[in-house]
This record gives C-alpha cells, sequence and structure tokens, in this order.
C-alpha cells in the first residue's frame, strides 16, 4: 500500500516516544523467556534431545539416564579363549592302506601261525629232532620264506632279510654241542645274535647260541632257528624285509629258511 508522506506505519498506531517498535511483553526482572519454560530440578533439558553438531556414542551414560537409549539390548558374546596347540602324541595315528601283496602276506602269515600252533599242541612231549642241513663247518645262506631274500649282517650293523649271495649273507656254521652259531663267513668274528629282544650281533657268545628245528613236513631244506639263551625267541623276517622282533616269532611262517 501506498502511504502519504509522514504518515505512521502502521497508520493510526501512534507509539509514546522511547517505546520499542514492534513493541514486546515485558517481563518482570529474573524471569524466564519464554515465560513457563521452568523445568524441575534434576530434568535433562531438554529430555533426550539431540544436540547440533554434536557426535555422540550410543549408550553413553548421562545423570540418570542413557543418552541417547540403545536400539537393542546388549548382548555379551564369549570368544574362546586361545589354548596351546594339542602335542604331536594326542593327534590320530595316520591310516596306512596294505597293499594286496602285503594282505596276502600277511594272511599267509596268520595261516602259517595258526597251524604252527595246532601241531605244538599235538606235539608228542619228547619229540626227536630231524636231521638238519645246518652241519658244522658248513657254508650257507638263509633264504627268508617271508620276503624270499637272504638273511644278511649288514655292513653297517644289524640285521634284515634283503641280503644277496654275498659276503654280507654268506654264513659258517660252527658247533655250540647240539647246538650251533653262525658266523659271516668273510667276516668270522661277526655272529647272528639274539639279545634283549633284539636280532642283532654278538661275538659268539651265549646270545648266540641258536637251536635248530626242522619241520619235516617243510622239506629237509626248511630250518627254524631259536635262541638257547630265550627260548621261544625265534630268528624272523617279516614279509618287506625287516627283522620281526623275537618274542614276537613263532616257528611259524616269518621265522622258516630255506638253507642253500
Amino acid at each position: 500500500a501506498q502511504y502519504p508522506p509522514g504518515a505512521q506505519y502502521p497508520p493510526g498506531a501512534q507509539y509514546p516516544p522511547g517505546a520499542q517498535y514492534p513493541p514486546v511483553a515485558q517481563y518482570p526482572p529474573g524471569a524466564q523467556y519464554p515465560p513457563g519454560a521452568q523445568y524441575p530440578p534434576g530434568v535433562q533439558y531438554p529430555p533426550g534431545a539431540q544436540y547440533p553438531g554434536a557426535q555422540h556414542l550410543a549408550g553413553a551414560q548421562y545423570p540418570g539416564a542413557q543418552y541417547p537409549p540403545p536400539a537393542h539390548p546388549t548382548v555379551e558374546i564369549e570368544y574362546p579363549t586361545a589354548t596351546s596347540p594339542p602335542s604331536a602324541g594326542s593327534y590320530p595315528a595316520a591310516t596306512v592302506v596294505p597293499t594286496e601283496e602285503t594282505l596276502i602276506h600277511l594272511g599267509n602269515e596268520m595261516e602259517e601261525e595258526n597251524a604252527t600252533a595246532i601241531k605244538e599242541q599235538n606235539a608228542p612231549a619228547n619229540p626227536v629232532e630231524a636231521p638238519h642241513p645246518l652241519s658244522p663247518g658248513a657254508t650257507v645262506r638263509l633264504t627268508s620264506k617271508a620276503h624270499g631274500k637272504n638273511l644278511r649282517i649288514k655292513k653297517e650293523g644289524g640285521i634284515d632279510g634283503r641280503g644277496g649271495n654275498g659276503p654280507w649273507a654268506t654264513f659258517t656254521v660252527h658247533s655250540r654241542g647240539p647246538n650251533i652259531a653262525l658266523s659271516l663267513a668273510a667276516y668270522p668274528k661277526r655272529f647272528l645274535a639274539i639279545k634283549e629282544n633284539m636280532l642283532t650281533e654278538g661275538t659268539g657268545g651265549k646270545f648266540c647260541t641258536l637251536i635248530v628245528k626242522h619241520d619235516p613236513d617243510d622239506g629237509p631244506g626248511t630250518v627254524t632257528l631259536e635262541s638257547a639263551e630265550y627260548r621261544t625267541q625265534y630268528v624272523g623276517i617279516r614279509s618287506n624285509g625287516d627283522f620281526k622282533e623275537p618274542d614276537q616269532t613263532r616257528p611259524g611262517y616269518n621265522a622258516k629258511f630255506y638253507v642253500n
């Protein structure tokens, strides 16, 4: 609207000299502005309000209340405590799958051992030993029935059944009363021995004395060798060529040797 020069705005509104324009309410000294904005002591101001520009972490604790309240209840998760790895001994042993050849050998061993046990049960109390081919002074090789190669004393020491036809598998037979001892023909101070449940070598003493047993059913050239010091312990070779512990060897498949 157009007002004539000198007119009051708004028209007709006269204000006393010194008055505020526009007029505002006067409040007694000390009063809060606006009136009625009084809050009881201890109340949060404003309750639960977000403050401009301020970052607040959920769950922060303020006097008397959480600010702001968490959206969901707090869930405590238990994590497993670290423990040391189990010792090597506690792991399960690896499974070894035997080959068909090994299974055949194991079957032969079990069959032979069972047959031997039955034969021993039915044997007379005082059997008469049949003649055997290990006569004193003879030079012989002993071929393992279980492995197919010759019994030997290895050059570096130890016994197995993987010998050929050389000096480490060729033995001389020595007399020990009714029994025998076997030394290498090329190295006469190295004897076959059974000691401390080991098939080993000795120098010709009591651990080297062997009882020769011959089963006529096996033919004229097959023998088993029992320790004279540790009765029921035999010279034995496993189907893989390793020696078999004497106290686990019966006079069966693993204990039989062809004399040649």
